[in-house]
């Protein structure tokens, strides 16, 4: 081989020219799959993207760029699995005090529900308990104001049958009895009000014969 000749210097030439140029298809196809990777880690695809940095990093071992993102993937990935294991946590919390809520809603045990349903959105903020816990509220509620309703009523009772006792003892004996007849009509067939109702009518019909 003579350097110097004109054949020898093409090949030399070609042979550069190609090298640069497979270089250069090298170098190309190295950023672009950095840049695959980079978008995937973007995208959150850590697993595809680490695969894709291992890749790069296998095309130029010396780049840093591949290696430090290996890392990077390596740490999202445990991340989120960590994630994802107290998610399942939180879901599963969720479910039981959400189905103990379930069980006590069924038996009318609204305290207990609402307790129950309360635990659970502490676990998931979801829209089912919150529905559930306005039932028994209502529920809560309306016994509240039955309770309430039935107290009021059985006082006007009784206080009407201490006024029939009082037009008794006066031997008003008309006012009396309307008095027993007002507290049977508030509970009906109520044996002290009957008792007290048929005595005042006795004592009536008895001052009448007199």
């Amino acid at each position: 081989i003579k350097p110097d000749d004109k054949d020898t210097k093409d090949a030399l030439a070609t042979a550069k020219l190609r090298q640069k140029e497979y270089q250069d298809i090298k170098d190309q196809a190295y950023r672009d799959r950095v840049a695959a990777a980079d978008k995937l880690f973007g995208e959150e695809k850590y697993a595809e993207a680490k695969s894709n940095y291992e890749r790069a990093n296998k095309q130029k071992p010396d780049e840093a760029h591949p290696k430090n993102q290996i890392i990077e993937c390596e740490k999202k990935i445990a991340e989120k699995e960590a994630s994802d294991l107290a998610g399942a946590e939180r879901r599963k919390n969720y479910e039981a005090y959400k189905l103990k809520g379930d069980e006590d809603f069924k038996v009318q045990k609204w305290e207990n529900a609402i307790a129950n349903y309360e635990k659970a959105l502490t676990y998931l903020d979801e829209n089912y308990p919150k529905d559930q816990i306005d039932l028994p509220m209502k529920n809560i509620e309306n016994a509240m104001q039955t309770v309430a309703s039935e107290k009021k009523k059985r006082e006007d009772f009784n206080a009407l049958l201490i006024k029939g006792d009082g037009e008794v003892k006066l031997e008003t004996f008309d006012d009396a009895i309307k008095s027993f007849e007002s507290a049977l009509l508030l509970y009906p067939k109520e044996a002290t009000a009957e008792a007290k109702l048929a005595d005042a009518k006795k004592k009536k019909a008895d001052k009448e014969l007199e």
